[in-house]
């Protein structure tokens, strides 16, 4: 069974806080179904140049393939006095998305004992890659609350140049913020697959679900 997403935390991701003064959202996006590709190089690395299996005929049965990438949408209120500017963040929006491909071997029919053992097995990473994300966007969340960032109450006050390189320097912080959380995903997400796809918890869980013959598919 897929591992169970949790959507209080996709819930509580999307909560607008406001713990800095600035109204700070982050949402995630992502596709909760997966829909199966067929590709005779499910998992390229276990294929030579020339297209010959390298390895196991389950070790290259399936795979998840993700993408994420966040954005940054800050709203900026400033006004100008003459050569003094009054600025600062209204809001931050920062949207979380999460792009997968799951692919199976075209060794395997869709009927198969093989094609159904690797579905099965690649929809836990599916959903394991959506709990990541639900835990990094309320964690992000949190982070980009607690930052010292300017408000309608503190505001940035200064000359025109200078409060232009000072919101250039909030940015920059909000920015790195953001790729911390983003590093520490695809951290997450790696060990998760380790997690998964050890040998012998894959041998019992997955593995053991088919006969050899049946692992083999059209290469018999």
């Amino acid at each position: 069974m897929p591992l169970p997403v949790p959507a209080l935390l996709l819930a509580l991701s999307a909560f607008a806080s406001a713990e800095n003064g600035v109204a700070v959202s982050v949402t995630a996006k992502y596709d909760k179904e997966p829909a199966a590709i067929q590709d005779a190089y499910a998992n390229p690395c276990a294929y030579d140049k020339d297209g010959h299996p390298i390895a196991a005929p389950h070790d290259c049965a399936g795979v998840v393939k993700a993408f994420h990438h966040p954005g940054m949408e800050p709203v900026w209120k400033i006004d100008q006095q003459g050569n003094q500017v009054t600025s600062y963040l209204e809001s931050l929006r920062v949207p979380l998305v999460l792009e997968q491909e799951l692919r199976i071997s075209s060794d395997y029919s869709k009927d198969s004992c093989a094609y159904k053992a690797t579905l099965e097995h690649e929809r836990k990473h599916w959903a394991a890659n959506i709990f990541i994300l639900g835990k990094t966007a309320v964690g992000l969340k949190r982070s980009l609350a607690r930052l010292p960032l300017p408000s309608k109450d503190k505001p940035l006050v200064s000359s025109s140049d200078f409060n232009e390189h000072l919101r250039d320097q909030i940015d920059a912080l909000i920015h790195s913020t953001i790729d911390a959380k983003r590093q520490q995903m695809s951290d997450d997400m790696r060990d998760s697959v380790a997690e998964l796809d050890d040998p012998l918890r894959y041998k019992e869980d997955d593995y053991s679900k088919c006969s050899e013959e049946q692992w083999k598919g059209k290469r018999n």
